[in-house]
């Protein structure tokens, strides 16, 4: 990381008191600095902080994961977030990758679609065939509109 200027990421907090950790977290990025697991240290009885470990995969004992992020190959956009025994969190980006237009709730990427004027990039996740026709008498609203259509997906 330090070869890509990243220097101010934090990768591992612990508060003590007298020597002893109360609470702690470790981050694990992945090469451009990204956290891609998040693990928590939280306990009601103190102890002594865990050895010292350098591995980039090694978790000291105490730590439990809580969330794990993943990210998009091309874009290094944030795709999902799961956090332990919750549910997943989906982003989907619009406006040429650069800013989320979707929040989705308790689907993963593939198990929702979507369409949108914000997002060209082909990504709703629909599939159809057939014509397709326009029609220039369609309502469409005003500025300022705001126009929020949900259907499950079977």
């Amino acid at each position: 990381m330090v070869a890509k200027h990243i220097i101010s990421t934090p990768i591992k907090q612990e508060e003590s008191r007298a020597t002893m950790l109360i609470k702690g977290q470790i981050t694990f990025p992945d090469a451009l600095g990204h956290p891609v697991s998040v693990n928590r240290y939280e306990s009601n009885s103190p102890q002594l902080p865990p050895a010292d470990t350098r591995s980039s995969t090694a978790l000291p004992a105490g730590y439990q994961l809580k969330a794990t992020l993943v990210y998009d190959p091309t874009t290094k956009n944030i795709k999902t977030v799961q956090r332990n025994n919750d549910v997943v969190a989906t982003y989907l980006w619009g406006y040429n990758k650069n800013r989320v237009i979707a929040h989705v709730i308790n689907a993963p990427a593939g198990d929702f679609g979507c369409t949108s004027f914000e997002n060209g990039d082909d990504e709703s996740n629909w599939t159809f065939s057939g014509n397709t026709q326009i029609d220039d008498t369609s309502p469409t609203g005003q500025p300022g509109d705001i126009v929020i259509h949900w259907s499950p997906v079977r």
